[in-house]
This record gives C-alpha cells, structure tokens and sequence, in this order.
C-alpha cells in the first residue's frame, strides 16, 4: 500500500487581493460606513501611516510583494467616499506597540485584520477570507476539477 502525498498548494496573492477588493466593493454603504474617520489597524502593517500619506504607500505597494490587504480596503474606502485617518499596526513587541498611535487617537481604530488568539482579537469582516484566496494549481480548473483552456 503506496503512502498517500498531500501537496501543499501555493497562495495567488495577487488574484486572493483582487477578490477581495471585489467583496469589499460589494459590501452595502452601511457595513462599510463604519471606516470613514478611523484608523485601520491590522497585524498585516508595521507602522503607522497617516492619510496624508497613503496615496504614496499605495502607489508604490499596489501590486507588488508589499501588497496587504489593509491597502486594499483603504483603496476601497477612498473609491466608495470615505476618508479613514490612516492605518495602523496592533502588533507589540515586549509590552509596547510597534507602532503606537497618541493616546487622544486611540479611541477611533477600528481593528480590520484576522483572526489573532494571543490578543484575543476576532476576524473583521473585512479581512481576507477562504473564499478570497487563489491558487496557482487551481487556477484553470472550473468547480469540477477539469482543465479548462485559459482563452475559451
């Protein structure tokens, strides 16, 4: 009896982005309403970057290795009308924060990330979820498993 191999297949980053910035554009005003004028915080950034700023950020990061999810619902906000403060990290390192925001700044983050057990943090509707990941393997297969022709 052969020994059965799973194989691990290999995340489509940039497709998995894609898809979800396509929900989150899909989401209703009043479920997304809740970003205009706060700080998206997520364990995806590492630093503190103010609005003034994110244009650059995402202009240099859009599509790229660099490319997070946090980004991507900033674009989606910008593009539905609203203006959040920035974005944030919530990582800590030995009791602080990477990247603190001034305690008066505190009281309007809004976490947006995954899942996070140690900090006791749930996932946001607005992290990336199952159904927004793509695979390399699975990238020409219809729901069946068949091999479809990439131009049909």
């Amino acid at each position: 009896m052969t020994k059965r191999v799973l194989r691990r297949r290999k995340l489509n980053k940039n497709a998995s982005l894609r898809a979800l910035e396509i929900r989150l554009m899909s989401l209703p005003d009043d479920i997304i309403k809740v970003c205009d004028d706060m700080w998206l915080s997520s364990f995806d950034m590492f630093d503190t970057i103010p609005h003034c700023e994110m244009m650059h950020e995402i202009d240099v990061r859009y599509e790229k290795n660099i490319d997070n999810p946090i980004l991507r619902l900033y674009r989606v906000c910008l593009a539905r009308g609203m203006q959040p403060r920035g974005v944030s990290s919530v990582r800590v390192r030995a009791g602080k924060r990477l990247a603190s925001l001034p305690a008066e700044e505190m009281e309007f983050e809004l976490f947006v990330g995954t899942h996070n057990s140690f900090s006791k943090k749930k996932r946001s509707v607005f992290a990336l979820a199952p159904e927004d990941k793509r695979y390399f393997d699975n990238q020409f297969k219809d729901q069946y498993g068949r091999n479809r022709d990439v131009f049909s």
